[in-house]
């Protein structure tokens, strides 16, 4: 078995899961196989099904809006350095977030 946490494997076989035959579909055996977990483990990190869908879809959206964000910013920056070469300005260095942090 790899090194992924078992509420990492648990969230990836819900998110998996509940995709291909949706939610009410899916049921705890087919999550605990895929997660190679068993039932005492995930109710040690999920009190429900529920729960589990909840923190999955939590995740998804967060990662989404990290996504976008880190998209915006690059788009902001190159967006900048065309502005300052147009006006033959030398480039500042960034102060803030790094330059590609998180990427």
């Amino acid at each position: 078995m790899n090194d992924r946490s078992t509420r990492e494997r648990l969230l990836d076989a819900a998110r998996y899961l509940f995709w291909e035959r949706g939610y009410t579909a899916t049921g705890m055996a087919e999550i605990l196989h895929r997660a190679q977990a068993n039932a005492g483990s995930f109710y040690h990190f999920f009190p429900s099904k529920e729960a589990l869908l909840l923190v999955s879809y939590s995740l998804a959206k967060l990662n989404l809006h990290i996504t976008a964000s880190r998209r915006l910013l690059n788009n902001l920056r190159t967006l900048r350095r065309l502005l300052l070469a147009e006006r033959g300005l030398p480039a500042e260095p960034e102060k803030g977030v790094a330059a590609g942090e998180g990427e």
